[in-house]
């Protein structure tokens, strides 16, 4: 098997894997990944994800002509069983694979998914550090153009580069703009994480503040209401740049940040 491409059914797979049972019910198998495989009939192998009628979940190999139901072992995870699986059929060659292998090792903290290989080659990246887990960036190549979005696609656009592949990346490229890219949506993450957490201390300091904030220069998108669980969601619907804006209404020395440009 050469480089693995995934594609993802439209939920993310390790939800589906942490999660089958708001996923997956017993009158369906559903996908959440192809393999490219020249052996298999049609030339693909499809990874699903079913529940029998005792219960128990278990992952399906399936190509044109034939299907295998795969059981997790012992006490094995439904995750642990889909790593095993992805081991015993695929070659970790240079490529796509070994290079998010290598971004999973050194940001343990981050999901980083492969959503679709070619055509655009896209990602996902999730903050599993958070107990919402929270998606924190879009990465998308097309046309020749690479992006990125943080929080996800149609947000802020944090980073912007034009690598030699025009629907995927040239395998000798794909490492050091994805590694750009992560770099770019944690320093957006760091901006935010920040911003927030000194506008909503300058908020919460004076109760009056949840009712009036003409003190303050504020975008109209941070025009809160006086509960504080809207503004808390005021807070996360802001953009960086107006979250940075009002910390620096409150603090000079606040941080900022400036978007990158098309190398």
């Amino acid at each position: 098997m050469s480089d693995m491409p995934i594609i993802t059914t439209k939920h993310n797979i390790l939800d589906i894997l942490k999660h089958p049972e708001d996923f997956i019910d017993e009158y369906s198998d559903t996908e959440i990944m192809t393999l490219p495989d020249y052996e298999a009939a049609g030339g693909i192998l499809r990874i699903l994800v079913g529940v029998d009628e005792d219960g128990r979940y278990y992952l399906v190999l399936e190509d044109d002509d034939t299907a295998e139901d795969v059981y997790s072992k012992n006490e094995e995870t439904l995750m642990e069983t889909f790593v095993r699986i992805l081991d015993e059929n695929i070659e970790r060659e240079p490529g796509l694979t070994s290079v998010l292998h290598k971004l999973r090792k050194e940001y343990p903290h981050l999901d980083i998914e492969c959503t679709c290989s070619a055509c655009p080659e896209q990602y996902e990246i999730w903050d599993s550090n958070d107990e919402n887990y929270p998606q924190i960036g879009y990465l998308r190549l097309r046309g020749g153009q690479f992006t990125v979005e943080c929080p996800d696609a149609g947000g802020e656009l944090v980073y912007k580069a034009c690598p030699n592949g025009c629907m995927f990346f040239e395998d000798e490229e794909r490492e050091k703009y994805l590694r750009e890219a992560v770099v770019a949506v944690l320093e957006w993450k760091k901006i935010r994480d920040e911003a927030t957490q000194k506008v909503r201390a300058y908020i919460i300091a004076d109760d009056h503040r949840l009712e009036d904030y003409s003190d303050v220069e504020i975008c109209s998108d941070l025009d809160f209401e006086i509960a504080l669980s809207q503004m808390e969601s005021k807070l996360e619907e802001a953009t960086n740049e107006t979250l940075v804006e009002f910390a620096q209404a409150i603090d000079s020395n606040a941080v900022s940040y400036e978007k990158h440009g098309c190398r």
